[in-house]
């Protein structure tokens, strides 16, 4: 039999024609520039993200670093005294030598932006921040700001949209109780314990790390007294306030450490025991006469408004869970020396002792 039908080739089994791979190829490329674009929306998306809150975090270090600093320094709200580029929102006036300092708010289209100027001749220009949907404002303890006033407290408020906005409380130092001078120098000591009617006691596994100098006053005749394996170290000086006592500052009984980078007492002003772990760099400054003054007394009394009176922390999974309140007994309440214990955030008010 015969078939006019044209014959059929059949199909080889060596690879692709030319035509098959040139359309393969741009298929694949359409594919791909769908993909990184695909790609390319998402790593923008997530970086605009991240310089958001950065923007954020640094804006608000920066604003609370050179704020608070200017304020805390400062001895009254000056005049104008640099004139430029924005608005005057304050002006301060050091305690001590050096220029007076100036926040400007600046404007750009439709966003604020806030200026740290150095009064005088070459005085710097620092830009606290940029970008803001409102202009920064102030008040001073609650009210205006008005020249040659000395304000206790200076509040400065930043937005920079809806969602991210905050207030800084910057507290102006006092010169009100001015040390004797037979009282420890400067620098400020990182840590006081004030005396009171006991002094300090460390004791059981107790353990206190101070990073920095320790002054101790005397409420008696002795200033601090370490037991059992309790420890004391200090990174830097160990002064204790003696006065008129001739009796021992420092007494310690069991197998206690004091260990003490910088100065501190001399043998003959501590009763000391033989198991205990006694080391100190030097013993030049080891104490002083008159008792330190308390350096919050100038500060206004807490807020006690809406806390309520606590007795106990609740024992949840272990741990004994205080909130914030006022506490009229020995803080924190209930529990023993190997309990542990969690803090809400809030403001405690301890009126039994910590």
């Amino acid at each position: 039999m015969t078939s006019n039908a044209p014959t059929k080739r059949p199909r080889s089994e060596s690879g692709f024609s030319l035509i098959e791979v040139l359309v393969g190829m741009a298929v694949l490329s359409v594919i791909s520039m769908a993909v990184a674009g695909i790609g390319m929306s998402f790593v923008m998306q997530v970086t605009d993200g991240s310089n958001n809150s950065q923007i954020e975090a640094t804006t608000a270090q920066w604003a609370s670093m050179a704020f608070t600093r200017d304020v805390q320094g400062s001895s009254r709200i000056a005049p104008e005294c640099a004139p430029g580029n924005g608005t005057r929102l304050i002006t301060f006036e050091p305690s001590v030598a050096g220029p007076n300092i100036e926040y400007r708010v600046t404007t750009a289209g439709k966003t604020f932006g806030l200026q740290r100027v150095e009064c005088g001749a070459g005085g710097s220009t620092q830009t606290v921040t940029e970008g803001l949907d409102t202009a920064p404002s102030i008040i001073c303890d609650g009210s205006t700001c008005d020249v040659d006033t000395s304000p206790r407290v200076v509040s400065l408020k930043i937005r920079r949209s809806p969602r991210f906005e905050f207030t800084l409380d910057g507290v102006r130092r006092t010169t009100d109780v001015i040390l004797a001078p037979e009282e420890p120098p400067a620098p400020i000591p990182v840590f006081v314990s004030l005396g009171g009617a006991s002094p300090l006691t460390i004791s059981g596994a107790a353990k206190l790390n101070v990073l920095g100098d320790a002054y101790l006053n005397n409420p008696g005749t002795t200033a601090a007294n370490l037991s059992g394996s309790g420890s004391l170290i200090v990174t830097g000086d160990l002064q204790i306030q003696k006065g008129s006592s001739s009796g021992p500052v420092l007494i310690a009984s069991g197998n206690p450490v004091l260990h003490v980078d910088g100065n501190g007492p001399s043998a003959s002003q501590m009763n000391v025991c033989g198991w205990c772990d006694i080391r100190i760099g030097g013993t030049g400054t080891g104490t002083f006469d008159a008792a330190y003054p308390d350096p919050l007394a100038n500060l206004p009394a807490p807020d006690t408004s809406g806390l309520a009176t606590r007795t106990s922390c609740d024992l949840q999974s272990g741990y004994y869970v205080c909130v914030p309140g006022i506490y009229t007994g020995v803080f924190p309440p209930g529990g023993n020396g190997s309990s542990k214990f969690k803090m809400g955030p809030g403001n405690y008010i301890l009126r039994g002792g910590f």
